[in-house]
């Protein structure tokens, strides 16, 4: 599990490689989203594992191959990190498109909210991506305009006041969750932040680019 929150944002861990690219508590590419409107939609991420060798093959397994039983392997560790903090917050699976979740056959960021024992959201849906995420690059998904999330009826669901925690399975660049974040934010969120089950450990590996 992770330990530290070097990055006081994104949850990003401080090493001997990545510790020149850290400015105080926050890292470089937390430094730079505080520089953009979508940026700053974001109040924080905690996320509960390093997105290793072993998470990568857990994840394949999971998401991949079909095995949404195994959610319950994090149960524990999940419910506790979300009691310590996020009892306060409302919880909002972050929606997938159509063709996602019926390719998977399951979304996995509602398999992980529902482990959490209280009423969740509902009211934001995603279109489907024009294309997949993972063929693009850092810089590319960072700089992508398209924008997937909406609310489903935009006069009559207002978040007004609420401080919403948006449960997804992996914090990769952080541009997926922003994008959310600020469809929730216009529909009055007061703050919101993620709830992910991974966070990506430094440069992405192209191995790791093709898992997400």
């Amino acid at each position: 599990m992770l330990t530290s929150r070097d990055c006081r944002i994104c949850g990003r861990e401080k090493d001997e490689q990545s510790a020149s690219f850290f400015q105080d508590t926050c890292c470089g590419d937390c430094v730079a989203w505080g520089e953009k409107d979508l940026g700053r939609a974001l109040d924080h991420n905690i996320s509960l594992y390093r997105y290793d060798e072993a998470m990568q093959k857990w994840m394949a397994r999971w998401k991949y191959r079909g095995d949404p039983a195994l959610t319950a392997v994090f149960q524990k560790e999940w419910v506790q990190t979300w009691r310590r903090s996020y009892t306060s917050w409302k919880v909002m699976a972050l929606p997938a498109g159509p063709g996602r979740t019926q390719e998977r056959g399951f979304n996995q960021a509602v398999l992980l909210a529902d482990l959490l024992p209280l009423i969740r959201l509902n009211g934001l849906e995603k279109k489907d991506e024009p294309k997949k995420q993972s063929k693009s690059t850092k810089n590319q998904r960072e700089s992508l305009s398209y924008q997937p999330f909406y609310m489903s009826n935009q006069e009559n669901i207002r978040f007004d006041g609420e401080k919403i925690l948006l449960v997804d399975d992996i914090y990769t660049t952080g541009t997926t969750v922003r994008k959310a974040a600020s469809v929730l934010r216009s529909a009055g969120a007061e703050r919101v932040a993620s709830f992910t089950l991974a966070r990506s450990t430094g440069t992405l590996s192209r191995k790791e680019e093709n898992a997400q």
